[in-house]
């Protein structure tokens, strides 16, 4: 279910010198810059539609944190970490949060800016989403089914939230 063999294909297909590029990578999925990118947006841009993906994100955080705390599934061993990052071993590693997040956050940024029929938006965001969400299986702190489900999950509650919203 976690696709543990297809992980360790992918983290020994990048070396350790390449160390700097995936943590900036999976920062782009994390926290700071997610609600960076928001308030900027926010401030600078539509206030309404920044607002409702800043609702989507917390809203979101509520389920996945849920979701972790019920299935409680271990990250990954130590000794499959790219390099030593001691903050990206506390918590459960199932599913994927900066997969989720970044599916929410960049998906929900397409959906209510209306670019839902915008190849090039579509693309940007799922470019995102895949690069974040490798870049946590390279680091070693998630296999590959903990993003898949992530990502999966992020769509499917970006596209419940779009319903509810209107």
């Amino acid at each position: 279910m976690r696709l543990e063999e297809q992980s360790t294909l992918i983290r020994d297909a990048v070396s350790a010198e390449y160390a700097e590029i995936v943590v900036f990578i999976t920062e782009l999925g994390g926290t700071t810059a997610l609600m960076l990118l928001l308030a900027v947006l926010f401030w600078w841009s539509s206030r309404r539609r920044s607002a409702l993906v800043i609702s989507y994100a917390v809203a979101g955080l509520a389920l996945l944190l849920s979701l972790k705390a019920l299935f409680a599934l271990p990250r990954p061993p130590v000794d499959a970490m790219l390099v030593p990052l001691e903050t990206e071993r506390t918590g459960y590693g199932f599913p994927s949060g900066h997969a989720f997040a970044a599916t929410v956050v960049y998906g929900g940024l397409v959906s209510a800016y209306d670019r839902t029929r915008d190849t090039r938006a579509l693309l940007a965001a799922g470019t995102l989403v895949v690069l974040v969400s490798l870049s946590r299986v390279v680091l070693g702190v998630h296999y590959l089914g903990d993003v898949i489900v992530g990502a999966v999950l992020g769509i499917g509650f970006v596209l419940a939230m779009d319903r509810l919203t209107g």
